[in-house]
């Protein structure tokens, strides 16, 4: 079946990159559509009831510079739906040796004073002042391709170059290959500029009714079609639109529009569309990287004494990232005790399935090496094993979305892309292209 309308657009992918984008080309007048092949819209920013109790699919807090998601939530009217989360993204790290704190927004006497900074690092801590204060002047960290001109070098061999190797190893990858699992000899060091030029303060935010408040705002706002999976995009027979073809539980379905939106990740975009232009082919065809996930969640029968949490640094011994127990409170917020088990994701390769059917045996064998006792308590499990969970960007990429953006921002199209992977790791970076895409959708077909 073919249905036919005029000035109308599909969003593939009902993450908030394409919420967002929906939502914007709504608001202009556009005709829109989501196709979501799962049975829930939101992505990595919603939640789920699994068991007893409800599990996140990504995402867990919100930065402070997510400014274009703060605003939208302001525009529809939820400005009091934030609460701030008290020491998000700290924690205690360890070298296999000294445990110290860890901390996405370290204060100077914090880096002056510890224990795993040699002197001759905590001098040279001054020198990054120059290229932080230049990238705070330049950069979006919502948008990453505005930090394309710092995209010339490996972060390892920039911090080693300029700080030391101990300032790498014991403060920065705790926080971007532990929290983030990126490879910190790959990863250019205009992501660390970008981030650290916008850390003021330790303080996150989430939606007081969940992390997936938004989306599910959003998507009862659109017109979503859940359980819709595309399998390919195709030029219209005119050859001014696009066709869509799209299973769904009752069939093989199609529908003719003037714009399509990709706001899937961006290594599923091959094998979708086809008829692929010079400047989509060049971008795509060499790749988009993601790097891997493995955790494990556990729920509990009751609070554990002595298990806390801990970030391991790269060069321990064990394969685990980090275990951090969270207790909860039944009574309260309804959520019981549970414990969090990450898997390195160096590691993964190494000792996971490329499915990841043995995450959840894997994972407990190694948190019992440190609670022998933690099988007792252990009530239920939930499995989160992905080949990709965020973008990575290797020294190069950057540059390469900034050449991208540019060519789908020269001129109007029928068909464009939004995602994580254009934007930068984060929910409010996805909001940000989202957003900035859709308008962009409606100045081009309004002129």
């Amino acid at each position: 079946m073919i249905r036919k309308s005029s000035r109308n657009a599909v969003v593939v992918g009902s993450g908030i990159a394409g919420l967002s984008t929906a939502y914007e080309l709504q608001k202009a007048g556009f005709t829109v559509t989501v196709l979501e092949e799962k049975h829930l819209p939101g992505g990595r920013m919603a939640e789920e009831k699994v068991g007893s109790f409800m599990n996140i699919t990504g995402a867990s807090g919100l930065n402070a510079w997510y400014h274009e998601m703060f605003d939208l939530c302001d525009e529809l009217g939820h400005g009091d739906c934030l609460e701030k989360l008290s020491s998000f993204g700290t924690g205690t790290a360890t070298d296999g040796k000294v445990q110290y704190p860890m901390s996405n927004a370290p204060t100077r006497y914090e880096l002056l004073t510890s224990p795993v900074l040699s002197l001759r690092s905590k001098l040279r801590l001054a020198s990054l002042l120059p290229d932080i204060g230049r990238a705070r002047r330049r950069v979006d960290p919502c948008l990453i391709h505005t930090a394309a001109d710092f995209d010339d070098e490996s972060l390892s061999e920039y911090l080693t170059r300029k700080v030391g190797k101990d300032f790498l190893e014991y403060v920065v990858s705790p926080l971007f290959n532990v929290a983030l699992a990126y490879n910190m000899e790959q990863l250019s060091k205009a992501v660390f500029l970008a981030r650290v030029a916008y850390i003021k303060e330790r303080d996150g935010y989430c939606f007081k009714d969940g992390i997936g408040f938004l989306t599910r705002a959003l998507a009862n706002m659109l017109d979503v079609r859940l359980n819709s999976r595309v399998t390919r995009i195709v030029r219209s027979d005119n050859g001014r639109g696009r066709r869509i073809h799209y299973d769904t539980p009752d069939g093989r379905e199609s529908i003719e529009v003037d714009i399509v939106i990709m706001a899937t990740p961006g290594n599923r975009v091959l094998q979708i569309v086809a008829d692929k232009a010079r400047w989509e082919q060049r971008f795509f065809e060499a790749g988009v990287p993601y790097c891997q996930f493995g955790m494990v969640t556990y729920v509990l029968n009751h609070e554990v004494d002595k298990v806390h949490g801990l970030y391991f640094t790269r060069d321990t011994q064990t394969p685990l990232n980090f275990y951090k127990f969270y207790p909860g409170d039944p009574d309260k917020d309804g959520k019981p005790p549970r414990l969090w088990v990450s898997i390195k994701a160096e590691r993964l390769q190494h000792y996971i399935a490329d499915n990841g059917e043995n995450l959840e045996a894997f994972a407990t064998d190694c948190i019992r090496e440190l609670y022998p006792e933690i099988g007792k308590q252990i009530r239920e499990t939930v499995v989160q094993y992905n080949g990709y969970i965020t973008p990575e960007f290797p020294t190069g990429q950057i540059r390469k979305v900034r050449e991208f953006l540019a060519t789908q921002e020269a001129g109007p199209k029928n068909i464009y892309y939004v995602g994580d992977y254009l934007s930068g790791a984060g929910t409010g970076c996805s909001c940000a292209i989202g957003r900035r895409t859709g308008r962009l959708i409606a100045r081009h077909w309004q002129e």
